[in-house]
Protein backbone atom coordinates (compact mmCIF):
# COMPACT_ATOMS: atom_id res chain seq x y z
CA UNK A 1 0.00 0.00 0.00
CA UNK A 2 1.41 3.40 -0.52
CA UNK A 3 1.91 6.12 2.27
CA UNK A 4 -1.20 7.39 3.08
CA UNK A 5 -1.27 11.67 2.36
CA UNK A 6 -0.23 13.55 5.63
CA UNK A 7 -3.74 14.77 6.20
CA UNK A 8 -5.08 10.67 6.73
CA UNK A 9 -2.00 9.30 8.67
CA UNK A 10 -4.04 9.68 11.95
CA UNK A 11 -6.71 7.64 10.77
CA UNK A 12 -7.33 3.71 10.93
CA UNK A 13 -6.29 1.86 7.87
CA UNK A 14 -9.78 0.75 7.13
CA UNK A 15 -10.85 4.55 7.20
CA UNK A 16 -8.06 5.25 5.20
CA UNK A 17 -8.80 2.94 2.33
CA UNK A 18 -12.13 4.31 2.31
CA UNK A 19 -11.23 7.62 1.73
CA UNK A 20 -8.83 7.11 -0.85
CA UNK A 21 -11.38 4.91 -2.58
CA UNK A 22 -13.57 8.14 -3.02
CA UNK A 23 -10.66 10.17 -3.91
CA UNK A 24 -9.99 7.68 -6.84
CA UNK A 25 -13.86 7.88 -7.79
CA UNK A 26 -13.58 11.42 -7.93
CA UNK A 27 -10.44 11.08 -10.17
CA UNK A 28 -12.00 8.94 -12.49
CA UNK A 29 -10.35 5.64 -11.53
CA UNK A 30 -13.09 3.30 -10.59
CA UNK A 31 -11.17 0.55 -11.25
CA UNK A 32 -8.16 1.36 -8.44
CA UNK A 33 -11.01 2.45 -6.41
CA UNK A 34 -12.63 -0.75 -6.02
CA UNK A 35 -9.67 -3.45 -5.61
CA UNK A 36 -9.02 -0.53 -2.06
CA UNK A 37 -12.87 -1.27 -1.18
CA UNK A 38 -11.63 -5.18 -1.75
CA UNK A 39 -9.47 -5.34 0.80
CA UNK A 40 -11.37 -3.21 3.45
CA UNK A 41 -14.65 -5.32 3.18
CA UNK A 42 -12.50 -8.60 3.66
CA UNK A 43 -10.77 -6.98 6.59
CA UNK A 44 -13.55 -5.13 8.18
CA UNK A 45 -17.21 -6.70 7.86
CA UNK A 46 -18.59 -3.82 9.82
CA UNK A 47 -18.04 -2.19 7.08
CA UNK A 48 -19.10 -4.19 4.27
CA UNK A 49 -22.51 -2.29 4.07
CA UNK A 50 -20.88 0.26 3.32
CA UNK A 51 -18.65 -1.33 0.55
CA UNK A 52 -21.55 -2.66 -0.85
CA UNK A 53 -22.65 0.94 -1.50
CA UNK A 54 -19.26 2.90 -2.63
CA UNK A 55 -18.52 -0.61 -4.64
CA UNK A 56 -21.83 -0.24 -6.87
CA UNK A 57 -21.31 3.51 -7.74
CA UNK A 58 -17.56 2.49 -8.39
CA UNK A 59 -18.51 -0.66 -10.86
CA UNK A 60 -21.07 1.44 -12.37
CA UNK A 61 -18.90 4.22 -13.13
CA UNK A 62 -16.08 1.56 -14.23
CA UNK A 63 -18.93 -0.12 -16.79
CA UNK A 64 -19.68 3.46 -18.55
CA UNK A 65 -15.97 4.47 -18.45
CA UNK A 66 -14.38 1.19 -19.77
CA UNK A 67 -17.16 -1.04 -20.46
CA UNK A 68 -17.89 -2.38 -24.10
CA UNK A 69 -21.37 -3.43 -25.35
CA UNK A 70 -20.34 -7.08 -26.41
CA UNK A 71 -18.21 -9.07 -24.98
CA UNK A 72 -17.09 -13.14 -26.42
CA UNK A 73 -15.32 -15.58 -24.41
CA UNK A 74 -12.20 -16.65 -26.03
CA UNK A 75 -9.45 -19.16 -24.63
CA UNK A 76 -8.85 -20.56 -21.65
CA UNK A 77 -10.66 -19.30 -18.99
CA UNK A 78 -9.27 -19.00 -15.17
CA UNK A 79 -9.42 -21.77 -13.04
CA UNK A 80 -9.56 -20.34 -9.37
CA UNK A 81 -12.15 -18.40 -7.76
CA UNK A 82 -9.58 -15.58 -7.17
CA UNK A 83 -8.66 -15.44 -11.08
CA UNK A 84 -12.41 -15.81 -12.59
CA UNK A 85 -13.65 -12.83 -10.23
CA UNK A 86 -10.29 -10.71 -11.39
CA UNK A 87 -10.94 -11.31 -15.04
CA UNK A 88 -14.69 -10.62 -14.74
CA UNK A 89 -13.95 -7.21 -12.84
CA UNK A 90 -11.19 -6.48 -15.23
CA UNK A 91 -13.79 -7.34 -18.19
CA UNK A 92 -16.89 -5.09 -18.50
CA UNK A 93 -19.40 -5.12 -20.85
CA UNK A 94 -23.19 -4.96 -21.18
CA UNK A 95 -23.42 -8.38 -22.60
CA UNK A 96 -21.67 -11.47 -22.52
CA UNK A 97 -21.53 -13.83 -25.15
CA UNK A 98 -20.35 -17.64 -23.89
CA UNK A 99 -19.10 -19.54 -26.60
CA UNK A 100 -19.21 -22.88 -24.83
CA UNK A 101 -21.62 -24.68 -22.15
CA UNK A 102 -18.93 -25.54 -20.45
CA UNK A 103 -18.79 -25.18 -16.36
CA UNK A 104 -16.15 -22.92 -16.12
CA UNK A 105 -17.54 -20.78 -18.74
CA UNK A 106 -21.46 -21.06 -16.89
CA UNK A 107 -19.46 -19.52 -14.01
CA UNK A 108 -17.79 -16.99 -15.71
CA UNK A 109 -21.23 -16.17 -17.06
CA UNK A 110 -23.02 -16.09 -13.51
CA UNK A 111 -20.21 -14.17 -11.79
CA UNK A 112 -20.40 -11.38 -14.70
CA UNK A 113 -24.04 -10.84 -14.64
CA UNK A 114 -23.63 -10.56 -10.67
CA UNK A 115 -20.98 -8.18 -10.94
CA UNK A 116 -22.20 -6.28 -14.23
CA UNK A 117 -25.89 -7.09 -14.41
CA UNK A 118 -25.29 -7.74 -18.06
CA UNK A 119 -26.94 -10.06 -20.11
CA UNK A 120 -25.58 -13.35 -20.95
CA UNK A 121 -25.98 -15.13 -23.58
CA UNK A 122 -24.95 -18.57 -24.56
CA UNK A 123 -24.02 -18.64 -28.37
CA UNK A 124 -23.24 -22.10 -29.29
CA UNK A 125 -21.52 -22.62 -32.82
CA UNK A 126 -22.42 -25.15 -34.78
CA UNK A 127 -25.94 -26.12 -33.56
CA UNK A 128 -28.68 -26.86 -36.27
CA UNK A 129 -31.58 -25.17 -36.13
CA UNK A 130 -33.85 -26.46 -34.09
CA UNK A 131 -32.19 -29.02 -31.87
CA UNK A 132 -32.05 -29.31 -28.97
CA UNK A 133 -29.27 -27.07 -26.33
CA UNK A 134 -26.21 -28.56 -24.87
CA UNK A 135 -27.96 -30.38 -22.21
CA UNK A 136 -25.17 -28.48 -20.07
CA UNK A 137 -27.49 -25.32 -20.44
CA UNK A 138 -29.71 -26.19 -17.90
CA UNK A 139 -27.78 -24.52 -15.48
CA UNK A 140 -28.39 -21.15 -16.40
CA UNK A 141 -32.35 -22.47 -16.04
CA UNK A 142 -33.72 -19.00 -18.28
CA UNK A 143 -30.80 -17.46 -19.69
CA UNK A 144 -30.85 -16.59 -23.13
CA UNK A 145 -29.79 -19.23 -25.73
CA UNK A 146 -29.35 -18.36 -29.70
CA UNK A 147 -31.04 -20.74 -31.78
CA UNK A 148 -29.02 -21.70 -35.32
CA UNK A 149 -30.30 -18.09 -36.66
CA UNK A 150 -28.91 -16.15 -34.16
CA UNK A 151 -32.06 -15.35 -32.67
CA UNK A 152 -32.44 -15.07 -28.67
CA UNK A 153 -34.80 -16.88 -27.10
CA UNK A 154 -35.08 -17.12 -23.31
CA UNK A 155 -35.31 -21.01 -21.95
CA UNK A 156 -37.89 -20.41 -18.80
CA UNK A 157 -38.83 -16.41 -19.96
CA UNK A 158 -40.67 -16.05 -16.29
CA UNK A 159 -38.06 -15.52 -14.08
CA UNK A 160 -36.03 -12.34 -12.85
CA UNK A 161 -32.45 -12.78 -13.07
CA UNK A 162 -31.56 -12.77 -9.29
CA UNK A 163 -33.98 -15.78 -9.01
CA UNK A 164 -32.47 -18.12 -11.86
CA UNK A 165 -29.00 -16.94 -10.23
CA UNK A 166 -30.18 -18.61 -7.01
CA UNK A 167 -30.29 -22.13 -8.45
CA UNK A 168 -27.67 -21.72 -11.07
CA UNK A 169 -24.90 -20.58 -9.26
CA UNK A 170 -25.37 -23.40 -6.52
CA UNK A 171 -25.78 -26.03 -9.11
CA UNK A 172 -23.21 -25.13 -11.48
CA UNK A 173 -20.37 -23.86 -8.84
CA UNK A 174 -21.13 -25.62 -6.05
CA UNK A 175 -20.27 -25.52 -2.23
CA UNK A 176 -16.50 -25.18 -2.45
CA UNK A 177 -16.58 -21.80 -5.13
CA UNK A 178 -19.33 -19.76 -3.11
CA UNK A 179 -17.06 -20.48 0.22
CA UNK A 180 -13.97 -19.34 -2.09
CA UNK A 181 -16.34 -15.97 -2.59
CA UNK A 182 -17.66 -15.83 0.64
CA UNK A 183 -15.15 -12.96 1.57
CA UNK A 184 -16.92 -10.71 -1.24
CA UNK A 185 -20.30 -11.28 -0.04
CA UNK A 186 -20.95 -7.56 -0.91
CA UNK A 187 -20.25 -7.63 -4.51
CA UNK A 188 -24.10 -6.45 -5.94
CA UNK A 189 -26.28 -9.48 -6.47
CA UNK A 190 -24.06 -11.77 -4.28
CA UNK A 191 -24.86 -11.03 -1.09
CA UNK A 192 -28.31 -11.99 -1.70
CA UNK A 193 -27.49 -15.38 -2.80
CA UNK A 194 -24.83 -16.05 -0.04
CA UNK A 195 -28.72 -14.91 2.22
CA UNK A 196 -30.09 -18.54 1.63
CA UNK A 197 -28.83 -21.91 3.01
CA UNK A 198 -25.91 -23.69 1.05
CA UNK A 199 -26.56 -26.65 -0.42
CA UNK A 200 -23.81 -29.36 -0.88
CA UNK A 201 -22.16 -30.26 -4.12
CA UNK A 202 -24.12 -33.91 -4.37
CA UNK A 203 -27.61 -33.89 -4.30
CA UNK A 204 -29.85 -36.33 -3.30
CA UNK A 205 -31.00 -38.55 -5.99
CA UNK A 206 -34.63 -37.34 -6.49
CA UNK A 207 -33.42 -33.56 -6.57
CA UNK A 208 -30.69 -34.60 -9.48
CA UNK A 209 -34.00 -36.43 -11.10
CA UNK A 210 -36.11 -32.87 -10.48
CA UNK A 211 -33.24 -30.62 -12.27
CA UNK A 212 -33.25 -33.42 -15.00
CA UNK A 213 -37.11 -33.00 -15.57
CA UNK A 214 -37.46 -29.29 -15.04
CA UNK A 215 -34.84 -29.29 -17.77
CA UNK A 216 -36.94 -31.47 -19.90
CA UNK A 217 -40.03 -30.00 -19.63
CA UNK A 218 -38.42 -25.91 -20.28
CA UNK A 219 -37.06 -27.81 -24.09
CA UNK A 220 -40.48 -29.57 -24.95
CA UNK A 221 -42.49 -26.32 -24.18
CA UNK A 222 -40.11 -24.20 -26.10
CA UNK A 223 -40.41 -26.86 -29.08
CA UNK A 224 -44.28 -27.46 -28.45
CA UNK A 225 -45.35 -23.81 -27.74
CA UNK A 226 -45.04 -20.29 -28.83
CA UNK A 227 -46.70 -17.97 -26.57
CA UNK A 228 -46.51 -15.04 -28.65
CA UNK A 229 -48.66 -16.64 -30.64
CA UNK A 230 -51.18 -18.18 -27.84
CA UNK A 231 -50.93 -14.21 -26.94
CA UNK A 232 -52.31 -13.33 -30.21
CA UNK A 233 -54.77 -16.03 -30.83
CA UNK A 234 -59.08 -15.10 -30.65
CA UNK A 235 -61.23 -16.53 -28.15
CA UNK A 236 -64.63 -16.94 -27.48
CA UNK A 237 -66.08 -14.61 -24.78
CA UNK A 238 -69.17 -16.88 -24.14
CA UNK A 239 -67.14 -19.55 -23.84
CA UNK A 240 -65.31 -20.98 -20.78
CA UNK A 241 -62.41 -23.75 -21.26
CA UNK A 242 -61.97 -26.21 -18.98
CA UNK A 243 -58.60 -27.78 -18.97
CA UNK A 244 -57.56 -31.20 -17.31
CA UNK A 245 -54.37 -32.41 -17.58
CA UNK A 246 -54.22 -36.63 -16.60
CA UNK A 247 -52.46 -39.03 -15.31
CA UNK A 248 -53.23 -41.97 -14.10
CA UNK A 249 -56.64 -40.49 -12.40
CA UNK A 250 -58.83 -43.71 -13.82
CA UNK A 251 -62.13 -44.08 -11.63
CA UNK A 252 -61.62 -40.57 -10.41
CA UNK A 253 -61.34 -39.13 -13.34
CA UNK A 254 -64.82 -40.63 -14.07
CA UNK A 255 -66.21 -38.93 -11.31
CA UNK A 256 -64.50 -35.26 -12.20
CA UNK A 257 -66.09 -35.85 -16.02
CA UNK A 258 -69.51 -37.08 -14.49
CA UNK A 259 -70.16 -33.39 -12.06
CA UNK A 260 -68.86 -31.65 -15.01
CA UNK A 261 -71.79 -33.63 -17.49
CA UNK A 262 -74.22 -32.07 -15.10
CA UNK A 263 -73.47 -28.44 -15.83
CA UNK A 264 -75.77 -28.11 -19.07
CA UNK A 265 -77.33 -24.70 -18.31
CA UNK A 266 -76.55 -21.72 -20.33
CA UNK A 267 -73.09 -21.36 -20.38
CA UNK A 268 -71.52 -22.45 -23.36
CA UNK A 269 -68.41 -25.42 -22.08
CA UNK A 270 -65.34 -26.66 -23.87
CA UNK A 271 -63.58 -29.49 -21.95
CA UNK A 272 -59.77 -30.24 -22.89
CA UNK A 273 -58.07 -33.35 -21.24
CA UNK A 274 -54.27 -33.25 -21.45
CA UNK A 275 -53.33 -37.14 -21.93
CA UNK A 276 -50.03 -37.37 -20.66
CA UNK A 277 -48.80 -40.69 -21.73
CA UNK A 278 -51.68 -42.53 -20.12
CA UNK A 279 -51.00 -46.35 -20.09
CA UNK A 280 -53.01 -47.89 -17.54
CA UNK A 281 -56.22 -49.47 -18.74
CA UNK A 282 -58.84 -47.92 -16.35
CA UNK A 283 -57.49 -44.15 -17.39
CA UNK A 284 -57.50 -45.22 -20.77
CA UNK A 285 -60.77 -46.38 -20.96
CA UNK A 286 -62.14 -43.53 -19.66
CA UNK A 287 -60.50 -41.07 -21.83
CA UNK A 288 -61.52 -43.22 -24.91
CA UNK A 289 -64.91 -42.95 -23.73
CA UNK A 290 -65.47 -39.11 -22.75
CA UNK A 291 -65.70 -37.90 -25.74
CA UNK A 292 -68.49 -40.21 -26.97
CA UNK A 293 -70.30 -39.38 -23.87
CA UNK A 294 -70.12 -35.61 -24.08
CA UNK A 295 -69.62 -34.05 -27.28
CA UNK A 296 -67.99 -30.93 -25.75
CA UNK A 297 -64.55 -33.39 -24.72
CA UNK A 298 -61.57 -32.86 -26.87
CA UNK A 299 -58.74 -35.34 -25.91
CA UNK A 300 -55.15 -34.23 -26.78
CA UNK A 301 -52.60 -36.87 -26.75
CA UNK A 302 -49.34 -36.39 -25.45
CA UNK A 303 -46.04 -39.03 -25.61
CA UNK A 304 -44.95 -38.84 -21.79
CA UNK A 305 -46.33 -37.66 -18.68
CA UNK A 306 -44.96 -33.71 -18.96
CA UNK A 307 -46.72 -32.98 -15.66
CA UNK A 308 -49.34 -30.30 -14.36
CA UNK A 309 -47.76 -27.50 -15.50
CA UNK A 310 -46.90 -28.15 -18.88
CA UNK A 311 -49.84 -30.39 -19.35
CA UNK A 312 -52.13 -27.14 -18.65
CA UNK A 313 -50.19 -24.93 -20.33
CA UNK A 314 -50.70 -27.56 -23.72
CA UNK A 315 -54.67 -27.52 -22.81
CA UNK A 316 -54.71 -23.42 -22.88
CA UNK A 317 -52.95 -23.25 -25.77
CA UNK A 318 -55.46 -25.61 -28.19
CA UNK A 319 -58.61 -23.67 -25.92
CA UNK A 320 -61.05 -21.07 -27.77
CA UNK A 321 -62.93 -19.27 -24.55
CA UNK A 322 -62.35 -16.02 -22.89
CA UNK A 323 -62.03 -17.61 -19.61
CA UNK A 324 -60.14 -21.32 -18.78
CA UNK A 325 -60.77 -23.35 -15.35
CA UNK A 326 -57.97 -25.46 -14.44
CA UNK A 327 -59.05 -28.26 -12.76
CA UNK A 328 -57.80 -31.24 -11.36
CA UNK A 329 -58.39 -34.35 -12.92
CA UNK A 330 -59.90 -35.97 -9.34
CA UNK A 331 -62.26 -32.73 -8.50
CA UNK A 332 -65.70 -32.74 -8.41
CA UNK A 333 -67.68 -29.58 -9.03
CA UNK A 334 -71.15 -29.38 -7.72
CA UNK A 335 -73.60 -28.68 -10.51
CA UNK A 336 -73.83 -24.91 -9.06
CA UNK A 337 -70.25 -24.12 -8.56
CA UNK A 338 -69.58 -22.34 -12.21
CA UNK A 339 -71.65 -19.24 -12.21
CA UNK A 340 -70.47 -18.19 -8.86
CA UNK A 341 -67.29 -17.83 -9.98
CA UNK A 342 -67.73 -16.16 -13.55
CA UNK A 343 -69.38 -13.43 -11.63
CA UNK A 344 -66.39 -12.36 -9.79
CA UNK A 345 -64.40 -12.20 -12.01
CA UNK A 346 -65.89 -9.78 -13.65
CA UNK A 347 -64.29 -7.34 -11.11
CA UNK A 348 -61.49 -5.94 -12.51
CA UNK A 349 -59.43 -6.41 -9.73
CA UNK A 350 -60.21 -9.97 -9.17
CA UNK A 351 -57.29 -11.99 -10.94
CA UNK A 352 -58.88 -15.16 -10.29
CA UNK A 353 -61.44 -17.13 -8.40
CA UNK A 354 -61.48 -20.57 -6.68
CA UNK A 355 -64.26 -22.18 -5.19
CA UNK A 356 -64.55 -23.50 -1.28
CA UNK A 357 -62.99 -27.30 -1.69
CA UNK A 358 -63.75 -29.66 0.67
CA UNK A 359 -62.27 -33.16 1.67
CA UNK A 360 -65.08 -36.23 1.14
CA UNK A 361 -65.00 -36.28 4.92
CA UNK A 362 -66.47 -32.45 4.58
CA UNK A 363 -63.68 -31.08 6.14
CA UNK A 364 -62.26 -27.74 4.73
CA UNK A 365 -59.43 -28.33 2.47
CA UNK A 366 -58.56 -24.97 0.90
CA UNK A 367 -60.19 -21.43 1.24
CA UNK A 368 -57.60 -19.63 -0.36
CA UNK A 369 -53.75 -19.58 -0.33
CA UNK A 370 -52.12 -17.12 2.35
CA UNK A 371 -48.87 -16.52 4.00
CA UNK A 372 -47.22 -16.64 7.60
CA UNK A 373 -44.43 -15.26 8.81
CA UNK A 374 -42.83 -19.14 9.85
CA UNK A 375 -41.93 -19.49 5.91
CA UNK A 376 -42.47 -18.22 2.72
CA UNK A 377 -44.38 -21.01 1.65
CA UNK A 378 -47.78 -20.68 1.01
CA UNK A 379 -50.79 -21.97 3.63
CA UNK A 380 -54.14 -23.64 2.41
CA UNK A 381 -55.95 -21.35 4.73
CA UNK A 382 -57.91 -23.32 7.30
CA UNK A 383 -57.05 -27.04 6.06
CA UNK A 384 -59.04 -29.77 8.39
CA UNK A 385 -60.98 -27.26 9.89
CA UNK A 386 -64.78 -27.81 10.41
CA UNK A 387 -66.30 -26.13 7.27
CA UNK A 388 -69.78 -24.73 8.07
CA UNK A 389 -68.64 -21.80 10.47
CA UNK A 390 -65.71 -20.59 7.96
CA UNK A 391 -67.60 -20.43 4.44
CA UNK A 392 -67.53 -16.92 3.49
CA UNK A 393 -66.67 -14.67 0.81
CA UNK A 394 -62.67 -13.93 1.08
CA UNK A 395 -59.95 -12.33 -0.70
CA UNK A 396 -56.85 -14.04 -0.51
CA UNK A 397 -52.91 -13.30 -1.97
CA UNK A 398 -52.58 -16.40 -4.00
CA UNK A 399 -54.79 -20.02 -4.75
CA UNK A 400 -55.12 -23.19 -5.55
CA UNK A 401 -55.16 -24.43 -9.13
CA UNK A 402 -57.06 -27.63 -8.08
CA UNK A 403 -59.92 -25.32 -9.76
CA UNK A 404 -59.23 -21.51 -10.96
CA UNK A 405 -61.21 -19.66 -12.78
CA UNK A 406 -58.86 -16.95 -14.77
CA UNK A 407 -58.88 -14.72 -17.90
CA UNK A 408 -57.46 -16.28 -20.87
CA UNK A 409 -55.65 -13.34 -21.65
CA UNK A 410 -53.84 -12.61 -18.25
CA UNK A 411 -53.01 -16.43 -18.42
CA UNK A 412 -51.57 -16.15 -21.91
CA UNK A 413 -49.59 -12.40 -20.99
CA UNK A 414 -47.41 -14.19 -18.37
CA UNK A 415 -46.76 -17.23 -20.25
CA UNK A 416 -48.52 -19.77 -17.97
CA UNK A 417 -47.76 -21.91 -15.16
CA UNK A 418 -43.58 -22.05 -15.16
CA UNK A 419 -43.10 -25.80 -16.40
CA UNK A 420 -39.62 -25.83 -13.99
CA UNK A 421 -41.96 -26.81 -10.97
CA UNK A 422 -43.30 -30.37 -11.03
CA UNK A 423 -46.79 -30.84 -9.71
CA UNK A 424 -46.30 -28.41 -7.02
CA UNK A 425 -45.81 -24.78 -6.10
CA UNK A 426 -46.73 -23.94 -9.71
CA UNK A 427 -50.24 -22.12 -9.31
CA UNK A 428 -48.74 -20.48 -6.15
CA UNK A 429 -45.55 -18.93 -8.14
CA UNK A 430 -48.70 -18.42 -10.89
CA UNK A 431 -50.44 -16.34 -8.23
CA UNK A 432 -47.11 -14.42 -7.36
CA UNK A 433 -46.63 -13.28 -11.23
CA UNK A 434 -50.24 -12.36 -12.01
CA UNK A 435 -50.38 -9.99 -8.80
CA UNK A 436 -46.98 -8.62 -9.71
CA UNK A 437 -48.10 -7.93 -13.12
CA UNK A 438 -51.90 -6.68 -13.16
CA UNK A 439 -52.18 -6.15 -9.29
CA UNK A 440 -55.41 -7.64 -7.11
CA UNK A 441 -55.91 -10.09 -5.33
CA UNK A 442 -57.88 -13.68 -5.38
CA UNK A 443 -61.29 -14.42 -4.62
CA UNK A 444 -62.87 -18.01 -2.99
CA UNK A 445 -66.35 -18.13 -3.38
CA UNK A 446 -68.46 -20.04 -1.02
CA UNK A 447 -71.53 -20.79 -2.91
CA UNK A 448 -69.13 -22.66 -5.45
CA UNK A 449 -68.15 -26.02 -3.43
CA UNK A 450 -65.86 -28.56 -5.11
CA UNK A 451 -65.23 -31.72 -3.13
CA UNK A 452 -61.17 -32.93 -3.91
CA UNK A 453 -59.69 -36.23 -2.72
CA UNK A 454 -55.99 -35.22 -3.09
CA UNK A 455 -53.10 -36.49 -4.01
CA UNK A 456 -54.98 -39.05 -6.57
CA UNK A 457 -52.21 -39.15 -9.29
CA UNK A 458 -49.22 -41.40 -8.85
CA UNK A 459 -46.45 -39.60 -7.74
CA UNK A 460 -47.82 -36.63 -6.28
CA UNK A 461 -44.76 -35.54 -3.64
CA UNK A 462 -41.99 -36.79 -5.32
CA UNK A 463 -40.53 -33.68 -5.71
CA UNK A 464 -41.97 -31.57 -2.71
CA UNK A 465 -38.42 -30.29 -1.56
CA UNK A 466 -37.16 -29.31 -5.20
CA UNK A 467 -40.29 -27.49 -6.22
CA UNK A 468 -40.34 -25.81 -2.77
CA UNK A 469 -36.50 -24.39 -3.34
CA UNK A 470 -37.78 -22.98 -6.69
CA UNK A 471 -40.60 -21.30 -5.25
CA UNK A 472 -38.71 -19.94 -2.18
CA UNK A 473 -36.06 -18.60 -4.52
CA UNK A 474 -37.87 -16.44 -6.55
CA UNK A 475 -40.73 -15.48 -4.28
CA UNK A 476 -38.88 -15.04 -0.69
CA UNK A 477 -41.09 -12.19 0.86
CA UNK A 478 -44.65 -12.91 -0.02
CA UNK A 479 -47.16 -10.94 2.22
CA UNK A 480 -46.38 -12.88 5.73
CA UNK A 481 -49.68 -11.30 6.94
CA UNK A 482 -52.32 -12.34 5.32
CA UNK A 483 -52.58 -15.30 7.04
CA UNK A 484 -53.21 -13.41 10.51
CA UNK A 485 -55.57 -10.87 8.77
CA UNK A 486 -57.48 -13.94 7.31
CA UNK A 487 -57.62 -15.56 10.88
CA UNK A 488 -59.26 -12.24 12.33
CA UNK A 489 -61.86 -12.11 9.41
CA UNK A 490 -63.03 -15.38 11.06
CA UNK A 491 -63.00 -14.25 14.96
CA UNK A 492 -59.45 -16.64 15.13
CA UNK A 493 -56.28 -15.14 16.53
CA UNK A 494 -53.25 -17.35 15.37
CA UNK A 495 -51.54 -19.38 18.58
CA UNK A 496 -48.09 -20.29 16.82
CA UNK A 497 -47.00 -22.89 14.59
CA UNK A 498 -46.73 -26.91 15.05
CA UNK A 499 -43.69 -28.25 12.75
CA UNK A 500 -45.68 -31.46 11.60
CA UNK A 501 -43.99 -31.46 8.26
CA UNK A 502 -41.63 -35.13 7.26
CA UNK A 503 -38.84 -36.12 9.91
CA UNK A 504 -35.28 -34.68 8.37
CA UNK A 505 -36.50 -32.27 5.81
CA UNK A 506 -34.03 -28.94 5.60
CA UNK A 507 -35.31 -26.52 7.86
CA UNK A 508 -35.79 -23.62 5.41
CA UNK A 509 -38.10 -26.15 3.07
CA UNK A 510 -40.33 -26.94 6.11
CA UNK A 511 -43.97 -25.88 6.16
CA UNK A 512 -45.11 -25.47 9.82
CA UNK A 513 -49.25 -25.87 10.47
CA UNK A 514 -50.15 -22.53 11.76
CA UNK A 515 -52.21 -22.95 14.96
CA UNK A 516 -55.20 -20.87 15.74
CA UNK A 517 -58.15 -20.39 18.71
CA UNK A 518 -61.35 -18.07 18.78
CA UNK A 519 -60.27 -14.86 19.85
CA UNK A 520 -60.70 -14.08 23.72
CA UNK A 521 -62.81 -11.16 22.79
CA UNK A 522 -65.06 -12.72 20.85
CA UNK A 523 -65.22 -16.01 23.85
CA UNK A 524 -65.97 -13.04 26.12
CA UNK A 525 -68.96 -11.51 24.41
CA UNK A 526 -70.44 -14.73 23.62
CA UNK A 527 -70.55 -15.45 27.09
CA UNK A 528 -72.07 -12.38 28.47
CA UNK A 529 -75.67 -12.60 29.26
Amino acid sequence: MAAAPPDLVWLPEASRRLLQASRLMGSGEPGRALQQLLQVAEASPGLRPLCTRKARQALIAQLERDGVERLRTQGPLPETPEALLAWVLAHPAHQLELSAASPSTLRLGLLHLLVWDSRVVAVLDGEAPGEDPHPALLWLDGQLIADGHGRYHPLNGREEPQARLERGIRLALGRDWLLSWHRWPWLPGLAIELEAPLEPTEHPRHWQEARRRCHENLLQERRRLCWSSVQEQSRDDELVSVVIPVWGAGTELGHCLKHLGQMQGSQKLEILLVDNGNGDAGTCAVLDEAPRLDRRVRVLRQPSNFGFALGCNLGFASSRGSRVLFLNSDARMAAGALPPLLSVLEDPRCRGAQPALLTPAGQVQCLGVVFGQASPLGLALHAGAAAAPLLQRRRTPAATAACLLLRAREFAAVQGFDVGYLNGQEDTDLCHRLRQRFGGDFSVEPDSLVIHPEGSSPGRYRFIEANRSRLIARWPHPEQDSLASAAAADALELVGYLDNDRPGRPAWLRSPRPVVRPCRSRSADAATP
